[in-house]
């Protein structure tokens, strides 16, 4: 149910409107979800392993959240793990 009705939503009210995530942020966190390691993440975004840590912990703040996976439910929930048009 909550797939159909979010479809015929206008694209500005399908994202939470109180957290702002940078591109990067957003792609860090799709592969944490994915199951990465912060290495791992690194390595996928061509970086360090603390700028990847640094992408991440930033994400979990502006989140509210508790914890990287507490990050990963929550932008799930505010569907800022989709991709980007």
């Amino acid at each position: 149910m909550h797939d159909s009705v979010y479809a015929g939503f206008d694209s500005s009210i399908r994202t939470c409107q109180y957290v702002h995530l940078t591109s990067r942020e957003r792609q860090c966190l799709r592969l944490a979800a994915a199951g990465l390691m912060a290495k791992q993440v690194a390595r996928e975004i061509g970086r360090a392993v603390p700028t990847a840590t640094l992408h991440l912990n930033a994400a979990t703040r502006k989140l509210g959240a508790r914890n990287r996976f507490h990050a990963i439910a929550l932008a799930a929930h505010y569907r800022l793990l989709e991709p980007e048009h």
